[in-house]
Protein backbone atom coordinates (compact mmCIF):
# COMPACT_ATOMS: atom_id res chain seq x y z
CA UNK A 1 0.00 0.00 0.00
CA UNK A 2 1.51 3.29 -1.09
CA UNK A 3 0.64 6.33 0.99
CA UNK A 4 1.22 9.76 -0.50
CA UNK A 5 1.04 12.85 1.62
CA UNK A 6 2.34 16.38 1.39
CA UNK A 7 3.87 18.11 4.38
CA UNK A 8 4.39 21.86 4.45
CA UNK A 9 7.93 22.52 5.68
CA UNK A 10 8.67 25.67 7.65
CA UNK A 11 11.99 27.42 7.17
CA UNK A 12 14.52 26.96 9.99
CA UNK A 13 12.75 23.81 11.20
CA UNK A 14 14.20 20.40 12.06
CA UNK A 15 12.39 18.94 9.06
CA UNK A 16 13.98 21.46 6.70
CA UNK A 17 17.39 20.48 8.09
CA UNK A 18 16.64 16.81 7.42
CA UNK A 19 15.40 17.53 3.90
CA UNK A 20 18.55 19.52 3.13
CA UNK A 21 20.67 16.55 4.23
CA UNK A 22 18.64 14.18 2.04
CA UNK A 23 18.85 16.54 -0.96
CA UNK A 24 22.63 16.96 -0.65
CA UNK A 25 23.45 13.29 -0.15
CA UNK A 26 24.21 11.00 -3.06
CA UNK A 27 23.40 7.95 -0.89
CA UNK A 28 20.17 7.10 0.96
CA UNK A 29 19.95 8.76 4.38
CA UNK A 30 18.67 7.09 7.55
CA UNK A 31 16.27 9.36 9.44
CA UNK A 32 15.58 8.43 13.07
CA UNK A 33 12.53 9.87 14.81
CA UNK A 34 10.26 9.10 17.76
CA UNK A 35 6.47 9.33 17.56
CA UNK A 36 4.22 8.32 20.46
CA UNK A 37 7.13 6.55 22.18
CA UNK A 38 7.87 4.44 19.09
CA UNK A 39 11.25 4.86 17.41
CA UNK A 40 11.23 4.85 13.63
CA UNK A 41 14.15 4.61 11.23
CA UNK A 42 13.28 5.74 7.71
CA UNK A 43 15.67 5.47 4.81
CA UNK A 44 15.10 8.36 2.44
CA UNK A 45 16.57 9.29 -0.92
CA UNK A 46 15.83 12.24 -3.19
CA UNK A 47 14.25 10.95 -6.41
CA UNK A 48 12.92 14.18 -7.94
CA UNK A 49 12.33 17.87 -7.52
CA UNK A 50 9.13 19.56 -8.66
CA UNK A 51 9.48 22.09 -10.15
CA UNK A 52 12.97 21.17 -11.36
CA UNK A 53 15.76 23.51 -10.26
CA UNK A 54 16.31 26.17 -12.85
CA UNK A 55 19.84 26.64 -14.13
CA UNK A 56 20.87 30.24 -13.88
CA UNK A 57 21.22 31.88 -17.27
CA UNK A 58 23.19 35.07 -17.64
CA UNK A 59 22.07 37.48 -20.30
CA UNK A 60 24.51 39.89 -21.91
CA UNK A 61 23.04 43.38 -22.04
Amino acid sequence: MEVKSTIQVNEHSDLQTVLNLVAQSKEPVNINFVFQNISFVVQSQLVGINPPKQKSVSHAS
